[in-house]
């Protein structure tokens, strides 16, 4: 009865730990499409501001570009910064 007890209570410690860590995964996505649909507006803004109204088209794919070309750096770097914390780790 008593191990019964220790393998539910630590099923339930193992269940309360996989649902933070779902939740907390849940709302920073949440935060992190809010962040990315304000810098698309900004962007977006930006891109309206210099360039001719005529060129609307031109003006997507060159922010199309520019995004991909800043998301490709962002990766890498991240990605370089996330090796190096976990070489330090070990």
């Amino acid at each position: 009865m008593a191990q019964a007890k220790e393998k539910l209570s630590k099923e339930a410690k193992e269940f309360r730990t996989e649902f933070t860590k779902t939740v907390s995964t849940l709302i920073i996505s949440a935060f992190s499409l809010i962040a990315a649909l304000a810098w698309n507006s900004a962007i977006t803004q930006t891109i309206t501001r210099y360039l001719k109204p005529g060129s609307r088209t031109v003006s997507w794919f060159l922010y199309a570009i520019i995004v991909t070309i800043i998301a490709v750096i962002v990766t890498i770097y991240f990605g370089r910064l996330t090796a190096k914390y976990k070489k330090e780790e070990k």
